[in-house]
């Protein structure tokens, strides 16, 4: 047992949120069902217990519930925290959007905000959130009930806010989303703190683009997607090129999954707006006429291509060929075959790459230091172990690396 003055000093420990191990806290649901709130596994009274005694210490909370008593219990921890919180989490839950603002209302120091996913948020008790948490740099409700994204319905309320999603929450097996409220949009890219918006998922079109040219968001974008959601997106070409002459700290192109350029030339134009070091390719269109130009009119630092399937050894020619052989660092070449060869033998003799073709690409790339290859097809008469182990060789030496599944 603790004696008094032990207790005393565990409880002002807590207060001045110096004890890690109750700085989270994480009421987990009883069963996980798809696309529904979901249960507190905790009773009630032990929230409320532990409210007492480690509420005060809680920087990060993160819950389900649904019943009343459960989201009272919840409602007791908040409050118990004294304006402490700096992560918000109620995603699972069923919490109604009047309750979420009282709730917010003790919580004036809020960095992050997830409302629950599930359950609609009420526009006016978001704007009424804006007001109480100032503090919000990351914010997300729920899409429920609502075809537009966070950018076009609610982000333009929350000025410190660092990401604007533009992406309406649809799956994977829906066609990309076109943003169409621009003015909430431009609204959001001019009052909040934002230095990303993930076109990811999307259709992009110039009209897009060109409204937020000249914001505070567009003279900070630095890229047009993390890439990492994994939906399939469409930025039209022309949107590209008013990206690349609009967004002057641009510093990557991103040419996705979706997208057609219309022919070499369009990499002619383009360089005439500006070059790029860094280059992503994952469009399904693409060409090696097209990836060689890509090299051609750019010095390019980094180049990743992915999924496309057209790509054949003639690329590796085109490269070597290029300006970019002379100072590119970084290579990436991810499964660019076509996934429906009926012989796959006579693809590799005829088009296919070859690990003799990656060879003789890095040693032709003085510079190149960093291999990645991952292939469809992995027979050892095509990915010759010696040749794998001379470019493993050279690459290090460079002190770089090789990274091949088959090498």
């Amino acid at each position: 047992r603790w004696s008094p003055h032990g207790r005393d000093t565990a409880r002002r420990a807590i207060a001045r949120k110096a004890i890690p191990h109750v700085q989270i806290f994480n009421f987990q649901s009883v069963q996980f069902v798809p696309r529904q709130a979901r249960a507190m596994r905790a009773p009630p009274r032990a929230v409320e217990a532990m409210a007492k005694v480690f509420g005060a210490g809680c920087v990060h909370l993160y819950a389900s519930g649904t019943s009343a008593p459960s989201l009272a219990a919840l409602y007791d921890f908040v409050r118990s925290t004294n304006g402490g919180l700096r992560e918000l989490d109620l995603g699972p839950s069923g919490i109604s959007s009047d309750l979420l603002l009282v709730m917010c209302r003790h919580c004036p120091n809020l960095i992050k905000l997830h409302g629950p996913r599930y359950v609609h948020t009420s526009d006016e008790a978001i704007v009424a959130i804006a007001a109480a948490c100032p503090r919000l740099e990351v914010v997300s409700f729920s899409d429920v009930v609502t075809d537009v994204s966070p950018a076009e319905r609610y982000e333009r309320h929350f000025p410190r806010l660092k990401y604007l999603d533009i992406h309406d929450g649809r799956s994977d097996n829906d066609p990309p989303y076109r943003p169409t409220q621009l003015e909430n949009i431009v609204a959001a890219a001019r009052s909040t703190s934002a230095t990303e918006m993930d076109m990811e998922g999307c259709h992009i079109f110039p009209d897009l683009i060109n409204a937020i040219v000249g914001t505070p968001l567009g003279d900070r974008l630095t890229s047009l997607s993390e890439r990492e959601s994994g939906l399939e997106t469409n930025i039209e070409p022309d949107a590209l090129l008013a990206a690349a002459r609009g967004f002057p700290r641009l510093a990557e192109l991103w040419i996705p999954e979706l997208t057609r350029i219309p022919n070499p030339g369009w990499f002619v134009l383009l360089a005439g707006v500006r070059t790029f070091e860094t280059v992503y390719i994952s469009s399904h269109h693409a060409t090696d006429s097209q990836v060689v130009a890509a090299c051609s009119q750019n010095p390019l630092v980094e180049l990743e291509l992915n999924w496309i399937g057209a790509l054949t050894r003639g690329v590796v020619e085109g490269i070597i060929s290029s300006q970019s052989a002379a100072t590119l660092q970084g290579l990436t070449i991810s499964y660019c075959e076509p996934g429906d060869v009926d012989d796959i033998e006579s693809y590799m003799e005829d088009r296919g790459i070859r690990a003799a073709d990656m060879l003789r690409l890095v040693m032709a790339c003085p510079r190149l230091s960093r291999l990645s290859w991952q292939r469809e097809y992995s027979n050892d008469a095509w990915f010759a172990q010696d040749a794998q182990a001379e470019i493993t060789e050279i690459l290090e030496l460079r002190g770089g690396i090789y990274y091949t599944p088959y090498g």
